[in-house]
């Protein structure tokens, strides 16, 4: 700080720093770094928000390889990022020529309707891809959870990052898509558009993997939901299959989208006290996302009750026509 023309920043900004330095200093000298790091940017900020010039640190100080040429948790989070982003718009284009050959009910779908039907060939890919990475990092590994200096928060490694990368180039494809054609309405919109946020918001800050990825991990039900569409538009809603994919719409909503926010919730409360050294934006995602999510939850579910008892009611009287279908989000 110049002596001569001293800058104080708020009280605010000076609290910031002090819980962030109290606990960085506490957990491995990267985050000590990072911390004084910080502390200097405030000094010099004379006033910018906390979250903002925090936000820069992490930016700034980037390195996607280190001197040897290895990739960084950074660097293969880009790397993956780009990577889905290829493939996923190389199925969705793709799609248009292999589609007429492999199934001859696309030929005869209305434009709007092709693109749904290619446009699912990404996501269910990256579905089982979340709910792969969900599980090895939260379900059967004490990465996040196991006692240790760095806050659990704060915790990352090359497989946090790899799998946030996959999402974040998945998630500005059919962001991007949803967004040119008007696919699916505004809760799908809504719905792709805080996955994006959410998730580039955790690889450029370095905060709250576990939760970003306990939150993808509800894509599990995407893959039964693409089926049941293109089961739909084949004309065989009166097949078996439909019948059976729709039980698994039904089970897997309830466990994928419902019942996995309870835990979420209880550890995000356990976990309180860690909050305060997220970034205000990111916090502020942490307690907005998940609640809006679980809503738009809720509303569909309702209409996949409503299909439910209908699929149901035409199996109990051995009728199976095509008016009778298992309902679900359009575009999900």
């Amino acid at each position: 700080r110049n002596s001569s023309h001293p800058v104080e920043p708020d009280p605010a900004e000076r609290r910031a720093v002090r819980v962030r330095l109290k606990w960085c200093l506490l957990a491995e000298p990267r985050w000590a770094t990072a911390a004084r790091g910080a502390a200097r940017a405030m000094a010099a900020s004379g006033g910018l928000d906390a979250g903002f010039s925090l936000l820069a640190v992490p930016l700034a100080n980037t390195r996607f390889a280190d001197g040897a040429g290895t990739l960084t948790e950074e660097g293969m989070c880009v790397t993956a990022t780009l990577a889905s982003i290829v493939v996923c718009t190389l199925l969705y284009k793709s799609g248009r020529i292999v589609s007429p050959k492999l199934f001859r009910v696309y030929r005869y779908l209305s434009r709007e309707d092709q693109r749904q039907w290619d446009v699912r060939y990404g996501s269910s890919l990256h579905a089982p891809l979340c709910v792969y990475f969900a599980t090895v990092m939260i379900a059967t590994s004490d990465f996040f959870f196991a006692d240790g200096s760095t806050p659990n928060v704060l915790r990352t490694n090359n497989l946090t990052y790899t799998a946030l990368g996959i999402s974040l180039g998945f998630f500005i494809v059919e962001t991007t898509i949803t967004v040119k054609y008007n696919m699916g309405g505004p809760e799908m919109l809504l719905h792709h558009m805080g996955a994006l946020v959410s998730v580039l918001t955790a690889v450029t800050t370095g905060q709250g993997h576990m939760h970003t990825m306990w939150m993808l991990a509800t894509e599990f039900t995407t893959p039964f939901i693409d089926l049941r569409w293109w089961l739909d538009k084949a004309n065989l809603k009166s097949s078996r299959l439909y019948m059976y994919n729709g039980m698994a719409i039904f089970v897997s909503w309830v466990v994928a989208r419902l019942c996995i926010f309870p835990p979420f919730f209880y550890v995000v409360w356990q976990q309180r006290e860690q909050i305060s050294l997220v970034y205000p934006f990111a916090r502020a995602l942490l307690f907005i996302i998940p609640v809006v999510l679980l809503a738009l939850n809720l509303i569909w579910f309702q209409k996949i009750i409503k299909g439910v008892m209908k699929l149901l009611s035409a199996h109990s009287s051995g009728s199976h026509s095509h008016s009778q279908e298992v309902q679900s989000p359009k575009s999900e």
